[in-house]
């Protein structure tokens, strides 16, 4: 049987619902003595029941877990040993597993490595490292050995229930407001998801993504996700240009051509196909050289972090002694062939 992870890692994947699942961070501050609301009755999982794939039984307990007021995980699945096929999977409860042997309150807490109660003998560190913080929030789940899963298992291409313990040693969520912030219950809609990417494209704040959202959808309360998630799928957008960023930035240089002649660039490219340099200049700051090419200054001690490329701009100084920028230029070293 193997034990799959529980770190905090953001991930997104889509699913057949045209849903984006979001893992978030925590669970913390989600259960509240609120008053009972008035909610369907669930179909209740039960030995015997069968699905036709795995998503479905997940979909199915998770939806239970929903009206029930927890979230769910998978705890364990097996794999058959002939065909390496899943045979068997299980789902707990998020906050299933004994607590902390130490005792104590389970619940999310910052922890600094400032400490000097928890922090072991270090070497001596110059002035500027002193001064820098290294605190770090370690988000954790509330651990009450929950006993409450659910396991299916495949018969005959059929997924059925062969455990099912509902009995928890927990309170559940009643506020429906604060179950769907479940970490399981997370989700961003597929038209959410469309609108969210449009919106960042324009480079719209996160804060001001979530507003316009929640506008969409009829106020903030009916939101399936948070900020934090929000800011997660940016960051999964930005991820993704990566992998086309030099194509996106060529793409914009032909755009800025095909509206304005005067524009100039060039592309110096290597025996692999592999863009390693870049030169460009506008039309305004060619016709500012033709009057101030007096002086020029041409510095390279710029140096790009992720592609390790040197920024060299072409810096002119006008009647009122102020700079001007001539031109700029992307440069893979400072070789005599790189500049001729």
């Amino acid at each position: 049987m193997e034990e799959e992870g529980h770190g905090i890692a953001q991930t997104v994947s889509a699913n057949t619902d045209h849903c984006f699942q979001v893992e978030i961070a925590s669970d913390e501050d989600v259960y509240h003595e609120d008053d009972d609301v008035v909610c369907s009755q669930p179909a209740v999982p039960c030995v015997g029941m069968e699905f036709d794939t795995i998503d479905e039984a997940r979909r199915v307990y998770n939806e239970y877990a929903y009206k029930m007021g927890f979230s769910i995980r998978v705890a364990s699945h097996r794999t058959s040993q002939v065909t390496k096929e899943v045979i068997r999977k299980e789902f707990e409860c998020n906050h299933a597993r004994k607590p902390n042997e130490e005792g104590g309150d389970n619940t999310s807490a910052s922890t600094s490595t400032n400490d000097p109660a928890t922090q072991k003998p270090l070497k001596k560190k110059s002035a500027s490292a002193v001064l820098t913080t290294t605190s770090r929030k370690r988000n954790t789940i509330k651990k009450y050995d929950c006993r409450a899963h659910m396991a299916v298992g495949l018969h005959d291409v059929k997924w059925k229930v062969i455990v099912m313990q509902p009995e928890h040693t927990h309170p559940l969520v009643k506020k429906l407001g604060r179950r769907k912030l479940l970490r399981s219950h997370r989700s961003i809609s597929w038209a959410d998801y469309e609108s969210l990417k449009t919106l960042h494209h324009r480079n719209i704040s996160t804060t001001q993504i979530m507003g316009i959202l929640a506008d969409f959808n009829g106020g903030i309360g009916n939101l399936t996700f948070s900020t934090k998630d929000v800011s997660n799928m940016r960051t999964n957008l930005r991820g993704g240009l990566n992998f086309r960023d030099m194509d996106a930035t060529l793409e914009y240089f032909q755009k800025l051509q095909a509206e304005s002649p005067s524009f100039f660039y060039a592309v110096m490219i290597d025996s692999g196909n592999a863009v390693r340099g870049m030169f460009w200049v506008d039309g305004r700051t060619r016709e500012l050289y033709k009057t101030f090419r007096d002086c020029i200054f041409f510095d390279t001690t710029f140096c790009t972090n992720r592609y390790d490329m040197l920024f060299a701009p072409f810096v002119g100084i006008n009647n009122h002694l102020q700079s001007i920028l001539l031109g700029c230029a992307l440069l893979p070293d400072e070789t005599t062939e790189t500049f001729v």
